[in-house]
């Protein structure tokens, strides 16, 4: 009996299991979502060159209803909590900084209507400004933020290496104050090229780069600091004009866009307080206009500072400056616009051109020392800031000159496309002649049509040329300048 009751009880166990097994109702399972990976993008140390890759008229992605997806909220920019230190080389580079502070160098008085406490000290030279912003901005001596012209970052670059400084705004261009004196070459030259240069690395820079393009071998030209010298490259005092330069070859005047003046500060400080810099660059906007507006009056204001000097010296300086506006920036950033010669491509140029000539013996960095964040921020903030930007000047007409011969060897057209390209932005009140050895005219037109758009070039920038072929060039190129 005992055992039939045992076996009963087994079997009912048994049904029960094979019921459950094949009968019961199985819920899916959902395996859990892979955490995402976090985008390059969102990086908070995003290279330079991504940033001014990112396009201001790009539209946030569109949601499932159809309607645009709001962006993520960006992180908050910790606040300076003290006046933020500019210095520059000289009164003029800074004079927007002090026509924003109303006539001030301390923190009295707010940047503008920018809301940032900023006090603003010109600096003797390039070595104090090294002192300066190796100090840091928390010292009394110390700086946060130098103006300076870009040559002096790339000629200091590998002292200041550990800064990690970084270009985030070109306040101007040098207009006439660097001169090439000496006659233009006009073959391939055969023996070592001696070059008189200056104090200033502004100067040796614009003599590198007109001798690089003339087609001079950067390997056999011979820097000095007096003496004779078939080339002679000096930045000028404006008010010492009277004295009239012999056989001037080429200046910034010419050469307009080769010479940039940039605002330079750490990574470390762009990251951490974006916020002050884009107020910063705000400020000097509006300086820079009011300065534009009224040259003499706020020449007179600068002067009444202490150690500023006399208005009619600073009027001088000014002259021979050229501000760039928030527009232009967007433009030298890449954040739009397609110029031959935006910031990346002239510091990396200017990084060749200083190995080439054995100034430096380090290459290139492989990250360029540039941050489009701050100008890209202000831009997305104040976009009534942007205004149409206009041609320095129509191009040369009438009876023209060459400037500058340069030869492209090789049959090769993108190469002649991108000098051209480089020489139209480098002097923009020249017209460039293309010629093209072994093109008929028709095909030489095209070729500058296309030149033409991919550079954003006016059409009367550029021309078919005729001159006559030298050597082996297959293309020559000459910047046409009035006579």
């Amino acid at each position: 009996m005992r055992q039939t009751v045992v076996t009963v009880v087994l079997v009912a166990l048994l049904g029960a299991l094979v019921w459950g097994v094949f009968f019961r109702v199985r819920a899916p399972h959902t395996m859990p979502a892979a955490a995402p990976e976090p985008s390059a993008s969102a990086s908070a140390s995003a290279s330079a060159s991504a940033s001014a890759a990112a396009s201001l008229s790009a539209t946030p992605p569109a949601s499932a209803s159809g309607a645009a997806a709001p962006p993520p909220p960006a992180p908050k920019a910790a606040a300076l909590g003290r006046p933020l230190r500019l210095v520059g080389m000289g009164w003029d580079l800074l004079a927007p900084a002090f026509v924003a502070a109303g006539g001030t160098q301390t923190k009295d008085q707010a940047f503008g209507d920018a809301k940032l406490d900023a006090i603003v000290s010109p600096l003797d030279g390039f070595e104090a400004v090294e002192r300066a912003l190796a100090r840091g901005g928390g010292d009394e001596g110390g700086a946060d933020v130098a103006i300076i012209p870009l040559p002096e970052l790339i000629a200091s670059y590998d002292k200041l290496r550990a800064l990690d400084l970084r270009v985030f705004f070109v306040t101007g261009w040098s207009r006439g104050r660097e001169v090439l004196s000496g006659a233009p070459p006009t073959g391939v030259l055969g023996a070592d090229v001696e070059v008189r240069v200056g104090s200033t690395h502004a100067a040796t820079f614009l003599a590198l780069f007109v001798l690089d393009t003339s087609g001079v071998s950067l390997e056999r030209v011979r820097l000095s600091d007096g003496g004779k010298a078939r080339f002679a490259a000096i930045s000028r005092d404006p008010q010492k004009s009277a004295a009239v330069q012999e056989n001037v070859w080429v200046t910034t005047m010419d050469a307009a866009r080769v010479v940039p003046f940039v605002a330079v500060a750490s990574g470390g400080l762009l990251e951490k307080h974006r916020d002050s810099f884009i107020a910063l660059v705000k400020g000097w906007l509006s300086g820079a206009q009011a300065l534009a507006k009224d040259p003499p009056g706020s020449a007179r204001v600068i002067a009444a500072l202490d150690g500023a000097p006399e208005p009619i010296a600073l009027l001088a300086w000014l002259g021979e400056q050229e501000s760039a506006t928030l527009t232009e920036n967007a433009e030298l950033f890449r954040l739009s616009g397609r110029g031959a010669l935006a910031l990346d491509a002239l510091l990396a140029h200017g990084f060749g051109l200083w190995r080439s000539a054995k100034l430096s013996t380090s290459p290139a960095p492989d990250v360029l020392p540039l941050d489009a964040r701050v100008v890209e921020g202000l831009v997305r903030k104040e976009p009534n800031l942007l205004r149409p930007t206009t041609p320095v000047s129509k191009s040369a007409e009438g009876d023209t000159r060459a400037l500058l011969v340069s030869r492209v060897a090789q049959a090769d057209e993108e190469e002649a496309s991108a000098r051209a390209g480089l020489l139209a932005a480098a002097f923009p009140r020249a017209t460039i002649a293309v010629s093209a050895h072994q093109k008929s005219k028709k095909d030489a037109a095209a070729l500058l049509e296309r030149i033409t758009l991919r550079y954003g070039l006016d059409a009367h920038r550029l021309r078919v040329g005729g001159a006559a072929r030298a050597g082996a060039a297959q293309f020559t190129l000459e910047v046409l300048v009035p006579k």
